[in-house]
């Protein structure tokens, strides 16, 4: 036999229903800005999660799980992540080594318009799910976008992050875009620095200092200039780009087998099979390096080049 469903009535459901179990962490998918965002599910906290569902929340004992139906939220520390249908899965707890029984949730699936929103940052696809054992995040779907003040990330197959090793990754035609410079590749992986190293912290203390003595003195604040992808003082300290690698700038067009963008320096390193188009110009060689800022390129290693004359005006 089944075991009982039960439903809460429609007005219970819409008011916030309150599941005060030990979750572990859930991080907000954190591309470009991962260390500024907040966690669904923070790490080490036991704060309740908020669910709210406008078609009712089911606890179904039997296959161990939570189901919220319609217009599904569910909200924690500041983040929140909306869809259609949520589903949390959870294993029973039992009293152990000084532990509380209770119910443990080791993945939370969500399906249809789904939604993260954190700190001026979303990410939108059809599906989301959280491996909370493994502390890995996936969205998929058609249409994936992260969207933060530092520019937008798309990609065709997932977006990913991998909390405990910080790493952000966008799989199939990923893109970073922000204002008129543009970064692709088959996969783009960023590295997000730790927020709690020393070196960082004395590092974005001096930042932060000469940015308000800028403002105080009528200047414009310090720090790179023009698009960088991302730009900051270096919440991800590496990104790294695979297959098919394409650098549009307002003067060249720049393409790779790999390469490497260092957001704090505003620099991209491409190598293997590298051609920089311009205009009508192309350039051939082994690796380029390309600031991001000024749109300046140079070839290094042995190059070949076809440059074509400019025409007098007759």
């Amino acid at each position: 036999m089944t075991a009982a469903r039960p439903t809460l009535p429609r007005r219970t459901a819409r008011a916030a229903a309150l599941l005060a179990l030990p979750l572990t962490a859930l991080s907000i998918l954190a591309l470009p800005s991962a260390a500024a965002a907040q966690g669904l599910m923070s790490k080490g906290g036991n704060q309740p999660l908020t669910i709210n569902a406008d078609d009712g929340i089911e606890w179904q004992r039997e296959e161990k799980k939570y189901t919220a139906r319609g217009n599904a939220k569910a909200t924690r520390d500041g983040a929140t992540l909306y869809a259609d249908l949520l589903t949390a899965y959870y294993r029973e707890k039992t009293r152990d080594q000084g532990q509380e029984q209770g119910q443990d949730i080791f993945r939370v699936d969500a399906d249809g318009h789904v939604r993260i929103a954190a700190n001026g940052q979303e990410a939108h696809g059809d599906k989301a799910v959280y491996y909370v054992d493994k502390a890995v995040f996936v969205l998929v779907g058609k249409h994936l976008t992260l969207t933060s003040n530092q520019g937008i990330l798309t990609a065709r197959d997932s977006l990913e992050y991998w909390e405990n090793r910080r790493l952000a990754v966008a799989r199939g035609d990923a893109t970073v875009v922000q204002q008129n410079q543009r970064l692709r590749a088959d996969v783009l992986t960023a590295h997000v620095a730790d927020p709690n190293d020393p070196k960082r912290k004395a590092e974005k203390a001096k930042t932060d200092r000469a940015k308000t003595a800028d403002t105080k003195a009528g200047k414009k604040p310090g720090g790179p200039e023009g698009a960088n992808l991302p730009q900051g003082a270096g919440e991800i300290e590496k990104i790294d780009a695979f297959g098919n690698v394409h650098i549009s700038l307002q003067n060249a067009i720049i393409r790779g087998d790999n390469g490497v963008y260092l957001p704090a320096k505003g620099v991209a390193t491409i190598c293997g099979n590298v051609r920089v188009t311009s205009g009508k110009n192309q350039l051939n060689g082994k690796c380029a390096e390309v600031n991001l800022k000024t749109g300046i390129y140079r070839l290094t290693g042995r190059a070949t080049g076809l440059v074509q004359p400019r025409q007098k005006d007759r």
